[in-house]
């Protein structure tokens, strides 16, 4: 939302559409953060490693939700692994081109980056629950 017909047509010249098997790789934690994913189908697990070898599963994210969207904000190393959960398929802007494009178009960035607020909040509303849950 936010975002008038002109954007989404701008945006449409850097999009990439990328498509994930069962449990392959899309990121891995500590990878340097060049893009966002939108999830365009599919589920994406995030996970982190733990010290006993095996993964933990922190959230799973799907249709109309992102993830790697701290690479906008610092640029620095994801913090997690994303695996496809079944098929996925997810949309990638690079930040680099969505930052030339924000040039072009300056109310574009604002109008991202108050999506992605909405849904961190969504996110971090749904692991306070899980929290609750574990006390």
């Amino acid at each position: 939302s936010g975002l008038s017909a002109e954007d989404y047509r701008a945006l449409e010249t850097i999009v990439r559409v990328y498509s994930y098997d069962d449990g392959e790789r899309i990121i891995a934690h500590d990878a340097g953060a060049e893009a966002i994913f939108l999830v365009a189908s599919g589920l994406v697990d995030m996970t982190l490693p733990a010290t006993d070898g095996r993964s933990r599963r922190l959230a799973s994210v799907g249709p109309g939700q992102c993830f790697g969207e701290a690479s906008l904000a610092d640029g620095a190393a994801t913090a997690a692994d994303a695996h496809a959960k079944g098929a996925a398929t997810c949309y990638v802007l690079r930040v680099a081109e969505l930052q030339a494009l924000n040039s072009d178009r300056p109310g574009l960035m604002p109008a991202i980056l108050s999506n992605i607020v909405r849904s961190l909040g969504a996110r971090l509303r749904h692991a306070h629950d899980e929290i609750r849950r574990l006390e």
